[in-house]
């Protein structure tokens, strides 16, 4: 449901509008020009190749020839948004490398990729190739 109720919440106003979409009265969402999550997609596939390029920088150079900070964010954004756009697995990655990722920064520690996020990180450039 998809309505707006203002507060505080009067009981008839509720009931109106619980009637209103148990008839069917509104319009359900359709796919097509109108749908919202298609129109982004291609900020989102642009999104997924940022976060490979950066990701490769770093394996290429982890010792700080890469922008740790922009990996983190990106990773940050395309962990928030994959599901919306049914990549859950992406998602869940993208999730893991950032909790790594912001821990390396807060520690002041870019080097030395270990095996916690090699094979995660690997991954997610797969998925996002």
């Amino acid at each position: 449901m998809q309505d707006h109720l203002a507060k505080p919440i009067a009981a008839d106003k509720l009931g109106a509008c619980i009637v209103k979409w148990q008839r069917g009265e509104c319009a359900p969402v359709v796919a097509g020009r109108g749908n919202v999550v298609e129109r982004l997609r291609p900020e989102f596939d642009a999104l997924k190749t940022q976060v490979n390029v950066a990701a490769r920088a770093w394996l290429d150079a982890p010792d700080g020839g890469s922008d740790l900070q922009h990996l983190s964010t990106c990773l940050h954004q395309l962990a928030g948004v994959a599901a919306i756009f049914g990549d859950v697995r992406i998602g869940t990655l993208a999730a893991r490398c950032e909790r790594y990722f912001r821990n390396a920064l807060s520690e002041s520690s870019h080097s030395h990729p270990d095996r916690n996020i090699l094979e995660p990180l690997t991954e997610l450039i797969r998925a996002t190739s």
